[in-house]
């Protein structure tokens, strides 16, 4: 029987990936709101300065990129004078991949992804086929996995020793004034262009399928637009088909409801779970999971 591996984001925090803490992550993401800020005034006409930030966060205990996501979500959606139109949702989730993205992938001006225990990596020429939910695997010299959610190469960039912020590559071939935005901040920082069509994000109570369907359909409030081009809808964890057993190391159980779906209806699944005996995911992966499973210290990836 062929064997399969899907990881999630927990596989860096197995490999202490130095810089991928959810707490750093969440902090340069605050940082490069700040930073981006001119993007969002001209595309929303909203700011966002250290002030707005400490109240928009506070008393916010979930700091995962998608639950910080769904902040800036909701507050420019709150706040913004301009029609709520499906262009303006387009180019909001667009601004806000291109924070988030900046905020995983570059500390500043430093690249990361460089440092991490390679010993604690399992035995991945076990598996057949390795599929993952992650933009990037920094250990995946050539390039085996399989990305679900779309794959970001951070080892393209050009390093010019300031701090890095990507932007939207639709945005600047098409609205008013957007390159001008980039020309400023160059003067600053490392400005490097993102083409967000290929990346899968969502923030937190949103559902990919729909977020990735946006203006993809005609409707009422939607309208013809320089910087919004109609392109193929992907087919969302469409890769999976077919597969009939998988083993799933570093990721939560309270993922995408469509993904989850999808596992359901293997024939069976294996679930990695750190700190097994102690940790809540264990009973919510017993209570989510539906077809034939087992449940598994992280730990026993490494013998397996």
């Amino acid at each position: 029987m062929q064997r399969n591996l899907l990881l999630g984001n927990g596989i860096n925090m197995h490999l202490r990936v130095k810089g991928m803490l959810v707490s750093e992550i969440a902090s340069r993401f605050k940082k490069n709101l700040v930073i981006s800020s001119p993007f969002y005034e001209l595309l929303f006409s909203i700011s966002f300065t250290d002030e707005i930030c400490d109240k928009l966060f506070a008393m916010d205990d979930k700091q995962g990129i998608e639950s910080l996501a769904e902040k800036v979500h909701s507050y420019v959606i709150e706040n913004t004078p301009k029609s709520i139109t499906i262009n303006l949702r387009m180019r909001l989730l667009d601004a806000i991949v291109c924070t988030a993205l900046s905020a995983i992938f570059y500390d500043g001006s430093k690249r990361l992804g460089k440092v991490y225990d390679e010993f604690k990596l399992p035995s991945i020429h076990s598996f057949d086929k390795v599929f993952t939910l992650n933009y990037m695997e920094f250990w995946d010299d050539v390039h085996r996995c399989i990305h679900l959610h779309g794959q970001y190469d951070n080892s393209l960039i050009h390093d010019n020793g300031k701090p890095l912020i990507l932007y939207s590559a639709e945005r600047y071939r098409g609205f008013k004034n957007y390159d001008k935005v980039v020309a400023k901040l160059s003067d600053t920082y490392n400005l490097q262009p993102l083409y967000t069509w290929d990346i899968v994000f969502s923030p937190e109570f949103s559902k990919k399928n729909e977020m990735i369907a946006l203006g993809q359909y005609p409707s009422d409030k939607l309208y013809p637009a320089n910087d919004l081009f109609l392109r193929e809808v992907k087919q969302l964890y469409q890769e999976l088909d077919g597969i009939k057993e998988i083993e799933i190391f570093g990721m939560s159980p309270y993922g995408d409801d469509s993904l989850l779906e999808k596992i359901n209806k293997m024939e069976h699944v294996t679930v990695y779970v750190y700190d097994k005996e102690h940790n809540s995911e264990t009973l919510e992966w017993e209570t989510i999971l539906k077809c034939p499973h087992i449940i598994k210290d992280s730990l026993d990836i490494m013998s397996s």
